[in-house]
């Protein structure tokens, strides 16, 4: 209900107020996906399974190989391929 009434408001401001609107909502975007990454990150553990809800992925659980800084290295779980996947931090949910 209340995007709705956000959308509402913002019908009628002008074009620079938008994209400084826009330019703040982006930077508020990359604040909480890092907080996201930092969370997943000091909780995730080798070998520890996750999902990710993105793509190819989704619904599949997988078993974390590495850690880097930024992304992690995983692998599916009962398959008997060897791909490995490098996912984002901040896109990783943690069982």
């Amino acid at each position: 209900m209340v995007t709705k009434q956000l959308i509402e408001n913002l019908k009628g401001k002008n074009l620079d107020d938008l994209r400084e609107i826009s330019k703040k909502l982006n930077e508020l975007i990359e604040i909480r996906k890092s907080e996201v990454a930092w969370s997943n990150k000091s909780q995730l553990k080798i070998g520890s399974i996750v999902t990710v809800p993105h793509g190819k992925l989704k619904g599949k659980e997988l078993r974390v190989e590495k850690i880097n800084i930024k992304k992690a290295v995983l692998s599916i779980l009962n398959e008997n391929s060897t791909v490995k996947w490098n996912v984002p931090l901040s896109m990783i949910e943690i069982k």
